[in-house]
């Protein structure tokens, strides 16, 4: 890993121009051309303010136009220390609202690992009690490593969750009354949505009258045209395709008579020529008859 960040440096290092007039003594290209290498990040550095780029860490209120703005909104802000907490700097961060002039104003807050708003906006506060609604409220890791651990307060929690089901019962079956009421059952009517999907898709693959109408002409008049042929087309074609064949093989039936007629005419006209013993290269021979 350490070569390889060499590696990039050095390539890093020699994509740079350096002017002919550069001289060592000059220090880096930035502070030859007086510049920051943070480049427009950095053009209130003198005064302590980097320029960054911010997401809201909470949803907000803006007090000067009472918008509303989410979670996550990205605002380009002045970032800036204004003091320490132990050894951690507090960073304050100042923006200016998208849809006024309102100026908004947050900082860090490193006790509570949190993000507090300083002024120009109110953070939007989400309290919800299940308890007080009517609901039933999560178990917390405590209650849950003491329903574990102790068999006794399994079985009265147990026993109360099971007479709250009992005292909610008719609240439960009224509500479940007015949503038949209200939407009827889900499952026919899903299935009657179903089923005419289904119907208008069949009737729409069907063929028009127009087309059913062209179809019968064009029926019509291809049987006239075949019924006017007879077996004479088809025994021309059938001819047609026996005589590509042959053509394809290189064969046809003149050319075969032709060719046997010649080769009868050269055999008549030939002389015959009588059959001769190849000569002996020489007078020797094994047999018993030349030897007698």
């Amino acid at each position: 890993m350490a070569a390889q960040l060499t590696t990039l440096k050095a390539a890093q290092a020699d994509g740079m121009y350096y002017p002919p007039n550069w001289r060592p003594e000059m220090g880096s290209l930035d502070k030859m051309h007086g510049s920051h290498h943070l480049t427009h990040q950095a053009k209130k550095i003198k005064e302590g303010i980097l320029i960054v780029r911010i997401e809201l860490p909470f949803p907000i209120w803006c007090t000067g136009c009472n918008n509303k703005f989410a979670l996550a909104t990205r605002y380009t802000a002045e970032k800036f220390c204004v003091g320490k907490y132990l050894s951690t700097p507090v960073y304050k961060f100042k923006m200016k609202c998208h849809k006024c002039p309102q100026m908004h104003e947050m900082r860090t807050d490193p006790a509570n690992f949190d993000y507090v708003c300083v002024s120009g906006c109110r953070r939007d506060v989400r309290s919800w009690d299940m308890e007080e609604n009517g609901q039933v409220s999560f178990t917390d890791s405590a209650e849950r490593a003491r329903l574990d651990n102790d068999p006794m307060f399994a079985l009265e929690k147990g026993k109360n969750d099971k007479n709250v089901h009992d005292e909610r019962k008719p609240e439960l079956l009224k509500l479940k009354i007015q949503n038949a009421k209200k939407h009827g059952d889900s499952f026919k009517l899903n299935r009657a949505l179903r089923a005419g999907l289904r119907y208008a898709k069949m009737h729409e693959s069907e063929a028009t009258d127009e087309e059913k109408a062209m179809a019968k002409v064009i029926m019509a008049q291809k049987v006239k045209s075949a019924s006017s042929g007879g077996k004479k087309a088809a025994n021309k074609l059938s001819g047609a395709k026996r005589t590509l064949t042959l053509a394809k093989l290189g064969v046809t039936k003149s050319k075969r008579a032709k060719s046997s007629a010649l080769e009868s005419e050269s055999k008549e006209s030939a002389p015959a020529v009588p059959s001769c013993k190849p000569a002996l290269i020489c007078d020797y021979s094994d047999s018993s008859e030349d030897e007698s």
